[in-house]
């Protein structure tokens, strides 16, 4: 039994669950492709915004072994594309699992400073990065 053609305007964001899809399972010369097939078109639909294209690419670096590299290009597409508010706490959390310190505590002290009076609800958050300081044994600069 064949899929259905996909309904008119569903082909791009299907592209984009077929590349996460693909990087999901480590198939990363799939996925790259998939994020190829995206950023080259040039139909002007916009559902798939192409910097959250470039943050799964990051996230293929990661996956072959760019960490650095990766995370660089995932964070960057996130906060391209609006989602930056906890790129750099998860940035700080995916350091310290790294091994990096500096570049840790970097992520985390910037996040402390751009959410430090942020809503009651985005508190945690915010205590989160303060945690990850104290482990690294940090103080939090301002």
């Amino acid at each position: 039994m064949r899929n259905p053609p996909p309904l008119p305007g569903a082909e791009r964001p299907l592209t984009y669950l077929r590349m996460l899809y693909a990087l999901s399972r480590g198939r990363v010369a799939e996925g790259r492709r998939d994020g190829q097939r995206l950023l080259a078109d040039t139909t002007g639909d916009n559902s798939v915004p192409d910097p959250l294209v470039r943050a799964a690419n990051g996230w293929a670096d990661i996956i072959e072994g760019d960490t650095l590299g990766g995370l660089r290009a995932l964070r960057a597409g996130l906060e391209e594309a609006g989602y930056g508010m906890k790129a750099a706490l998860n940035m700080g959390q995916a350091l310290e699992a790294e091994g990096d310190a500096v570049g840790a505590v970097q992520a985390y002290s910037q996040f402390i400073r751009l959410w430090d009076q942020a809503d009651p609800e985005l508190q945690p958050l915010v205590e989160t990065a303060r945690l990850g300081l104290e482990r690294l044994g940090a103080e939090r600069t301002n």
